[in-house]
C-alpha cells in the first residue's frame, strides 16, 4: 500500500510514479517528473523533474547521493577525531617553527 501526504495544493504528480509514506513539503507548484520512485518518509522540497528517477531521504536526494552521505554520517566521529589530530599536529609544527 502506498501513501502520500500532500501539504500544499498545486502539486503536479507524473504518471506511473510510486511514493510510499512520502510527503511533499509546503511550497506552490512542485512537480514530480514521470516514474519517480520516492521511498519511505522521504521529504520533497522542490519538483523533481528527472524522469524515472529514485530519491530517499529529507530533503530529498537521489539513491546513490543518499548512500554516499550515509557512509559519511556514520564515519563522521572518526573523521571528526582525524581532523582534530591533524590541527593538533600543525599547531605543534607551527609553534617550533617560531
Amino acid at each position: 500500500m502506498f501513501f502520500l501526504y500532500i501539504i500544499y495544493f498545486g502539486i503536479n504528480l507524473g504518471q506511473h510514479s510510486l511514493y510510499n509514506s512520502s510527503e511533499i513539503l509546503p511550497r506552490a507548484n512542485i512537480t514530480i517528473a514521470d516514474g519517480t520512485i520516492l521511498g519511505g518518509a522521504t521529504g520533497v522540497s522542490k519538483s523533481l523533474t528527472k524522469p524515472g528517477q529514485a530519491y530517499l531521504g529529507v530533503p530529498e536526494l537521489e539513491v546513490s547521493k543518499f548512500r554516499r552521505s550515509t557512509v559519511l554520517f556514520r564515519n563522521l566521529p572518526e573523521l571528526a577525531a582525524r581532523i582534530d589530530k591533524l590541527e593538533k599536529s600543525r599547531n605543534i609544527n607551527e609553534s617550533k617553527s617560531n
